[in-house]
């Protein structure tokens, strides 16, 4: 009998926050479980033309941080 394996299910939080340094807005997929964020640019204030289809990936931990927005 073949057994059907489960795929973890990560929880995670989407949040909107802002960079000081780049003067940037990003949307951030942060995974709970593994404390790891997946940055998207939305805007960068210092230079509006400026658009980067580049996603970020960093450690991070979500109780050190002040994000703007939480949304789904």
């Amino acid at each position: 009998m073949l057994w059907r394996a489960s795929e973890h299910e990560f929880g995670k939080q989407k949040h909107i926050d802002f960079d000081n340094i780049e003067k940037s807005f990003y949307d951030n997929i942060y995974f709970e479980d593994i404390n790891f964020v997946v940055k998207v640019l939305l805007i960068c204030l210092k230079s509006p033309e400026t658009y980067s289809d580049d996603l970020k990936i960093e450690k991070f931990e979500l109780t050190k941080y002040i994000y703007l927005i939480s949304h789904d």
